[in-house]
């Protein structure tokens, strides 16, 4: 199973891969990139990955591009081929250009897609987070894209929404992912 996120403000959305990808019980992922905790005012605030996997390795030597750049339009056979390879595993892709959730979906069977959305009203806490977290480049007002799993980007700084969400995606967190998401979102 292919899970492909639109992600076009990643950092925010980080811990929901941490959660969801790397520390899920319940759906067998190839896991990503290693992490470490990002601090703001000596107080974690969000992950940063850092050593690459073997997948995101490959993917990036093939491309010539960071991981979440890659234009999908003509190449969703290398996906297929990281399907096949990684078999019986699940693998998450994402991508900082929504319209690649389209081009994932309609090419290939087996996908799940994932939106991280955000209304104008958000917007200043979602920039302030994104700073926090180092990131700068072009942040949207808002971002409201269609998928499969639509994710309030600012639900993810909502302990009970959270809980409730990964409930409902019957996600199997264990509880040192659990920790660390309190000590961010505190």
């Amino acid at each position: 199973m292919l899970y492909f996120a639109s992600m076009p403000v990643a950092q925010p959305a980080n811990i929901f891969i941490h959660l969801f990808v790397t520390n899920n019980n319940s759906i067998n992922f190839v896991k990503p990139c290693n992490y470490k905790v990002i601090e703001y005012n000596n107080k974690p605030v969000g992950i940063k990955y850092t050593d690459k996997t073997p997948y995101v390795v490959e993917t990036e030597e093939k491309f010539n591009s960071n991981f979440r750049a890659v234009d999908w339009t003509k190449n969703t056979d290398f996906l297929t081929k990281m399907l096949e390879k990684y078999n019986p595993k699940s693998l998450w892709y994402a991508s900082f250009y929504p319209r690649q959730l389209e081009v994932v979906k309609s090419a290939l069977e087996n996908v799940i897609t994932i939106a991280f959305n955000y209304n104008k009203k958000d917007y200043s806490f979602i920039k302030r987070k994104c700073l926090e977290l180092g990131y700068t480049d072009n942040i949207p007002a808002s971002v409201n894209v269609s998928a499969d799993i639509e994710i309030n980007l600012i639900d993810l700084y909502n302990k009970e929404k959270t809980y409730k969400m990964f409930n409902e995606l019957n996600a199997v967190i264990d509880n040192d992912a659990w920790d660390l998401y309190n000590k961010i979102t505190e």
